[in-house]
């Protein structure tokens, strides 16, 4: 991974730019008084609220995937003669505490079978999906959550999964989504909302938010499958399926940013 600063450092430093240029030069002389709705709308308006992330070139499977966009697209590009799937990981930071978010847009042209979520950052066998003890994830096309860290119990909340029919896999299954990835690293949650489909922004009640929570009496934060970053599982078959990946504030979970990105 390329040495940079880290999200919030370099969202700190532009917030920061901002609010300075806009003292000295922009703001009129003879107001004295700014409240916190004038800087906050002012951050809103100039800085950014996402960027893309690249995708690991090291932590992947070694056949049918292939990365264009400096490494900020991936394509599923061949059936596969090494197994049923290809992962590939994000290429970020591990994260082992607070709460963090990524916007995943994918284009899946057939429809096809894909794990989206997180994991340990490591090197994975062929079928990622059978390495629970650090996925952590949802299938839509099956309706399934990966998710079997030994020594936690998970509930998966607003849909109860002991029926799995009792939500409809087809919202997820559409040629065009955009998917909100929101993980609570401190309260153990991991929350996949569909919040676009087919190039249209899902109003706030018709989005298909899911949740997934473990429990457990003590997390050494040191373990490697106690640190996450975002997984990607992709199915033999779904050759012409393509993701890009932003890194957001959680602030903007299930909004409609007011940008592009």
């Amino acid at each position: 991974m390329s040495a940079h600063l880290s999200v919030v450092d370099e969202d700190m430093i532009h917030t920061e730019c901002i609010i300075e240029h806009w003292f000295r030069n922009v703001m009129d002389k003879h107001m004295q008084f700014i409240s916190i709705t004038n800087v906050s709308s002012l951050i809103a308006e100039y800085c950014k609220i996402g960027r893309r992330i690249a995708f690991s070139t090291i932590f992947k499977s070694d056949h049918g995937l292939k990365l264009t966009e400096n490494n900020e697209c991936v394509e599923k590009i061949s059936q596969l003669s090494h197994g049923y799937t290809a992962w590939i990981l994000a290429d970020i930071k591990p994260v082992s505490s607070g709460v963090h978010c990524w916007r995943v847009a994918m284009d899946n042209p057939k429809r096809d079978y894909i794990i989206i979520g997180v994991s340990a950052q490591k090197r994975f066998g062929n079928e990622s999906y059978n390495e629970t003890d650090y996925l952590w994830g949802y299938a839509g096309y099956t309706n399934a959550w990966y998710a079997a860290h030994a020594g936690r119990s998970y509930t998966h909340g607003k849909c109860q999964f002991s029926d799995v029919m009792s939500i409809s896999t087809t919202p997820f299954v559409k040629e065009n989504v955009v998917i909100d990835v929101y993980l609570d690293c401190d309260r153990h949650e991991l929350k996949i909302c569909l919040i676009e489909s087919m190039h249209q922004f899902l109003p706030y009640d018709k989005q298909i938010e899911l949740i997934s929570t473990y429990k457990v009496d003590t997390v050494d934060k040191t373990d490697a499958d106690a640190c996450f970053v975002p997984h990607f599982n992709i199915h033999r078959d779904a050759t012409g399926l393509t993701l890009r990946v932003w890194q957001i504030s959680p602030w903007w979970y299930r909004k409609k940013l007011t940008s592009n990105y």
